[in-house]
């Protein structure tokens, strides 16, 4: 099939593992959606803008045109021009650090920020999916390159996620522990850090890098604060649930019209 029409079939599933978890917590589907699309266009370019960052070289000395294509005689040629071929992402594609950074940052601030939602409920959707799209990609890659490391560190974050639905179960039988979710949030995304920062990677990668363990920090610490905070809608209901005194002892007057 190709890497790329695959990296689109992961994201599609990824989509829909983002989507079931989110509908677990009763989150409004359309916010579901919004948040997916943008998170995915964000995911897509700071991807390619840091394959392109950090392999410079390759575009230092190619010429600008205005046109995506080239015309000698009857042979046409297209995007090996720039800007153009910041388009080509079948030269190389997308740094793998750049992906899940651009899209655990997004998720953040989306939905700490913005949407104000609690990280108890957003984290099987933001974390899991991200585990699983880097775990198959790293998979998937590995597998054209023959490289059988690569395939090891896809198998162990797919592992991962299935190491979350464990640890779910688990809970259900043991009741809320906050300090679990925190340990798979940290080991999870230290794993990812590790896995790239033995490599010969890029300072982009390096950056990419320490930008993701900062988010996997502050996840969790959001994460402890939401966990410890009471539950309002269910304080608000049992509110109003109270029975409300009605004196009895006034006379009611009765306006003649």
């Amino acid at each position: 099939m190709g890497f790329i029409p695959l990296l689109i079939i992961i994201f599609i599933v990824g989509m829909y593992i983002f989507w079931r978890e989110s509908k677990l917590v009763n989150k409004n589907l359309t916010s579901i959606f919004d948040q997916w699309v943008f998170a995915a266009v964000i995911t897509a370019v700071w991807g390619r803008m840091s394959y392109i960052i950090a392999n410079w070289s390759q575009y230092a000395q190619t010429p600008w045109f205005y046109l995506p294509y080239e015309k000698y005689g009857s042979d046409v040629y297209f995007f090996r021009l720039l800007p153009w071929r910041f388009l080509a992402i079948w030269d190389g594609g997308f740094l793998f650090t750049g992906l899940i950074t651009a899209f655990v940052v997004f998720n953040f601030v989306y939905v700490t920020f913005i949407k104000k939602w609690k990280w108890d409920e957003m984290l099987a959707p933001v974390v899991v999916s991200s585990h699983f799209i880097l775990g198959a990609i790293l998979t998937i890659y590995g597998v054209f390159l023959e490289q059988q490391d690569i395939i090891i560190y896809g198998g162990v974050l797919l592992g991962i996620v299935v190491l979350f639905y464990l640890l779910r179960f688990a809970k259900r039988q043991l009741g809320e522990v906050i300090y679990i979710d925190i340990f798979y949030i940290l080991a999870s995304f230290g794993f990812v850090a590790v896995v790239f920062w033995i490599g010969n990677i890029s300072w982009v990668d390096k950056l990419n890098v320490v930008v993701l363990m900062i988010l996997a920090v502050l996840i969790s610490l959001v994460y402890y604060r939401d966990s410890n905070e009471p539950d309002i809608e269910e304080d608000s209901q049992y509110e109003s649930s109270r029975p409300v005194s009605i004196s009895t002892n006034k006379a009611i007057k009765v306006k003649n019209e």
